[in-house]
């Protein structure tokens, strides 16, 4: 494994993009003071994880992000990229390169990358665990690091020799999950004081469960007998609707039969309206006749007039003629001739006065006639107009009853209304019954005690049982608090587990051939796995042993010089 590249984008005085290629080899940078080369060592401890900014040389974080010159903008971000060949697999991926980056903005958010993939800090962290990369390791030596390793603490030397012995990881590892352990054992020590104190109160709170059982079965019994009576109350509602519903029905057929029985005496009336119009017609014409007749009459009564005159004119002359007849014969002769014709006229003017007179009578019959039929027609349309007001007065009583039970279908309809709003009415009464079943039971139970003294004791109880609930609440929350650093523990273990059994940290060759134990029975394992020391002289055999705790113990020679 060796680094690649380093990619810089914004980072402190790198405010291009910059790549440095690291063929195989020593590769030196050189240049003046101030040109950037502690730069690139701040650049390559900041991507690998560094939080301090006193580390990077700067009193915050964001000063190493480019601030700008006179001719240049500040940037808004920095970013960097170290690439690493990865051929031998010492970074645990399954990659032949690996490129870890981290970029961070002026606005405080900041991100971290593998192979362009987001990640957590503690991801990078991890990864180079006992590869010597790292914040803190011992690849990147600046300036008097060397002299400060020489002359520091035993316990600081130690921490670099861990970090090249590949033992560092699981190190801090195991005091990662030692203070797990300590804090779980406490938090069971608390649960087990919790659970000591709530068995104290188990007794008060089975009275008050036993007395909750009473109450919640005594509000079952009442809901039954809610339900059944307003059931009752249904059906016999529905009952009478039905009924109702019945009588409409047949009154509504009634109300049809008159309809058609009004219907057909409308028709008959219409027909007989028809009629009274046609005989009215006829009266009107034989009156016509009989003005037109009369009108002749007056007629004839004037010609009878006139011939009357005529007739005594003749009379007259007849007797003058006479009168002359003694004077002359001839005139006699003349005048009787005369005499003749006119009494012959007077004979026809009579006669036909005379069939005046019986035309006249006929007409007169006639016109008789056709009054009588007229108030025989009269009569009729009375007795039907009579008829018609009856049924008129029928269809009224029909209407009468249409609007009563059209009435009394609304009132129907009004009460279904109302019972549904009481069936909605009892539901939210029922709602309600349900949210105050505890003041409820406390009435319940202050009824069925009847002295003071218990409600008083109920008091306390309530206030003891608010006191329970709020511990056992916290109970519960720690309880909740306890399980999830348990499940953290628990996946830190398995991971650690994973790591032991893929031996992590060891060399490659001692990987491969642990990797082959199941195939070769005589490996027993290496000797940190085999050693079962008192904590206490751990890290005595630790410093004695050094790189020996990575030897294989093998049951033969034979195992071991396969």
């Amino acid at each position: 494994m060796y680094l690649k590249s380093i990619e810089i984008n914004g980072f402190k005085s790198f405010a291009n993009k910059i790549v440095f290629e690291f063929p195989q080899g020593i590769t030196g940078i050189v240049g003046p003071n101030g040109s950037g080369k502690s730069n690139i060592g701040d650049a390559v401890r900041w991507v690998l994880g560094e939080q301090s900014a006193r580390q990077l040389r700067g009193s915050k974080m964001e000063d190493v992000i480019f601030s700008g010159t006179q001719s240049r903008r500040p940037m808004g971000f920095a970013y960097v990229a170290i690439t690493f060949e990865n051929a031998n697999r010492i970074i645990p991926l399954d990659y032949e390169e690996v490129t870890v980056a981290r970029r961070v903005y002026r606005s405080g958010e900041s991100e971290y990358l593998i192979n362009g993939s987001s990640c957590r800090r503690r991801d990078i962290v991890e990864l180079f665990y006992d590869t010597g990369i790292g914040k803190e390791g011992y690849s990147i030596i600046g300036q008097g690091q060397v002299e400060k390793i020489l002359s520091g603490k035993i316990e600081d030397s130690r921490e670099l020799f861990d970090e090249a012995a590949g033992i560092a990881k699981y190190k801090k590892n195991r005091t990662v999950t030692e203070k797990s352990l300590e804090q779980e054992r406490q938090n069971l020590e608390r649960v087990t004081d919790i659970l000591a104190e709530l068995e104290k109160q188990v007794g008060p709170l089975e009275k008050q469960s036993a007395k909750a059982k009473e109450y919640l079965k005594l509000r079952d019994e009442e809901k039954d007998i809610d339900i059944h009576l307003f059931l009752y109350d249904y059906e016999r509602l529905k009952k009478e609707q039905e009924e109702n519903e019945r009588q409409y029905k047949i009154v509504s057929g009634d109300l049809e039969d008159t309809r058609k029985i009004y219907e057909k005496i409308k028709e008959k009336n219409g027909k007989l309206q028809d009629q009274t119009q046609a005989v009215t017609e006829s009266l009107e014409t034989k009156e016509s006749e009989k003005e037109e007749l009369r009108r002749k009459k007056e007629t004839k009564d004037n010609e009878i007039l006139l011939l009357s005159h005529k007739v005594e004119s003749n009379t007259l002359l007849i007797t003058h003629y006479e009168e002359l007849e003694k004077q002359s014969d001839e005139e006699k002769d003349t005048k009787t001739a005369e005499i003749e014709v006119l009494k012959k006229e007077t004979v026809q003017k009579k006669q036909e006065i005379s069939d005046g007179q019986k035309k006249l009578e006929e007409l007169e019959e006639s016109i008789l006639t056709r009054r009588k039929e007229q108030e025989s027609c009269e009569k009729k349309i009375s007795g039907e107009n009579d008829r018609l007001f009856s049924i008129m007065n029928t269809s009224s009583d029909t209407k009468e009853k249409l609007s009563r039970y059209a009435a009394m279908e609304e009132q129907l309809e009004i009460r279904n209304a109302e019972y549904n709003s009481r069936y909605i009415s009892f539901n939210s009464e029922l709602k309600e019954y349900n949210e105050t079943a505890e003041e409820l039971l406390k009435q319940q139970d202050a009824a069925k005690e009847a002295f003071e003294k218990q409600e008083n004791l109920y008091q306390e109880l309530e206030k003891r049982e608010k006191h329970l609930q709020e511990k056992e609440q916290k109970y519960q929350d720690e309880m909740g608090n306890l399980n999830q650093e348990y499940l953290r523990t628990k996946s830190r273990y398995e991971t650690l587990m994973n790591i032991t059994e893929r031996y992590d940290g060891y060399n490659q060759s001692i990987r491969r051939i642990m990797e082959q134990k199941n195939a070769n029975p005589g490996i027993i394992g290496v000797v940190a796995d085999i050693l079962a020391l008192p904590e206490k002289y751990e890290t005595a055999i630790e410093i004695a042993l050094g790189g020996a705790l990575q030897n294989i113990v093998t049951e033969d020679n034979e195992t071991a010089k396969r």
